[in-house]
């Protein structure tokens, strides 16, 4: 439903048919107010934010999904204005908990 919006398609690499569709909009609600305490930013803040790796101008194999969960984890407790970010952020934490167990690298596509 978000034809010509940016979308962020993330996919297991071992198992092509393993992947996840989001709409950018939902990735900025989630990682683009981040926590500027000085003690730097990993994993998608880093990448959405400062507009590098998964969010620079190529395809990009994460390889280390550890660091992108954990990542994650620190929006736990973020109140979100709508049920479908909090619905996104429960599948997208799901799926970095299954590559992070399983040692999957995710291959991250923003077109």
């Amino acid at each position: 439903g978000f034809e010509g919006e940016t979308e962020i398609i993330l996919t297991i690499v071992q198992n092509k048919d393993f992947n996840i569709h989001i709409w950018e909009g939902y990735f900025d609600s989630i990682f683009g107010d981040p926590v500027l305490d000085g003690g730097g930013w990993n994993g998608f803040t880093r990448d959405y934010n400062q507009m590098e790796r998964s969010f620079g101008n190529d395809d990009y194999i994460i390889k280390n999904a550890d660091e992108y969960f954990y990542d994650l984890l620190i929006y736990k407790d973020k109140k979100y204005e709508y049920l479908e970010i909090n619905q996104c952020y429960k599948l997208l934490r799901d799926f970095l908990k299954f590559a992070s167990d399983n040692g999957c690298y995710i291959h991250v596509h923003v077109f």
